[in-house]
């Protein structure tokens, strides 16, 4: 097993108080991030309330538990999203996400309007070169996904949630001036349909992985207090609820016991198949209860 290869599981008190007990078992975070900024990536798939999103509530207590540690020092915080459903300044408008940037002077970013540069990886399974949000690089990635079950991924929560960092070629403008330089922006934003679309013709589960070969979390805190069963969007909520904080330094340990949660075995999710062993480890790891 390797050292990264557990899963941290907190019984759900609140948000702050959980989310502290899982700051305390996560060991030495503060010297572990090198990178020179923080990246805080929710699922605001759509403007729906939790568990089709990630709560407010569990984003603030991870920002307030960074700053309370002093494990940001010097370095940015940001608060980042892309949404697949709808405009994901909308999202941060109604699930509440606007109060972040006010109280704790931290940034938040719509990764579907942002910078981005083109990165190639021949390793990848169908995306050999990817547009990549700038704002990603030399970061350290905290994933804050919700478990729910999904009409084709069967689950999402960590690796799944990096779909939202990927922008589909028909909403990118690639102007003559900004090719020139490596750079494409974002131009015409969810004039109709999903912005995530072309990951789906792709190949859903071969798509998962190619996204996290160009970055993976270092570190997830899936918000479990609810959960979701049936479907990502118009699923029900977990009865009875979760009622968890899980969290990991190890996606893939973390979604394969996520998927045991719910009734699946991982080796019939194929993006866990194609990660185990080279994004993380879907069998050999601890749970550490808390």
């Amino acid at each position: 097993m390797k050292k990264d290869s557990k899963v941290i599981v907190a019984e759900f008190e609140s948000y702050e108080k959980t989310i502290r007990k899982i700051f305390d078992a996560l060991g030495d975070l503060k010297n572990r991030i090198k990178e020179e900024k923080i990246v805080i990536k929710p699922n605001l798939t759509i403007n729906l309330l939790p568990p089709v999103t990630t709560s407010v509530e569990c984003v603030e207590a991870i920002i307030k538990e960074i700053l309370r540690r002093n494990i940001a020092k010097d370095r940015k915080i940001i608060v980042a999203e892309g949404s697949g459903g709808c405009d994901t300044l909308q999202a941060f408008k109604d699930l509440g996400y606007e109060k972040l940037r006010r109280e704790f002077n931290i940034e938040l970013i719509d990764l579907n309007r942002v910078e981005r540069v083109e990165l190639k990886n021949e390793k990848a399974l169908k995306l050999k070169s990817m547009l990549f949000p700038s704002v990603l690089i030399n970061s350290f990635l905290i994933n804050v996904p919700v478990p729910k079950e999904h009409s084709s991924a069967i689950i999402t929560n960590s690796l799944k949630n990096m779909f939202g960092i990927y922008l589909s070629k028909g909403y990118l403008a690639e102007w003559n001036m900004l090719r020139r330089i490596g750079v494409v922006v974002a131009r015409k934003i969810f004039s109709r349909g999903w912005s995530k679309c072309d990951l789906h013709v792709l190949g859903v589960h071969e798509s998962i992985y190619d996204i996290n070969l160009y970055k993976k979390p270092d570190l997830t805190i899936c918000d479990a207090r609810i959960g979701q069963r049936d479907q990502e969007i118009d699923g029900k909520p977990c009865t009875p609820a979760i009622n968890k904080i899980f969290a990991s330094y190890d996606p893939v340990a973390i979604d394969s016991y996520v998927a045991k949660l719910f009734g699946h075995d991982w080796k019939n999710i194929k993006y866990l198949v194609y990660a185990n062993g080279k994004l993380g480890n879907a069998e050999d790891f601890d749970i550490i209860e808390i």
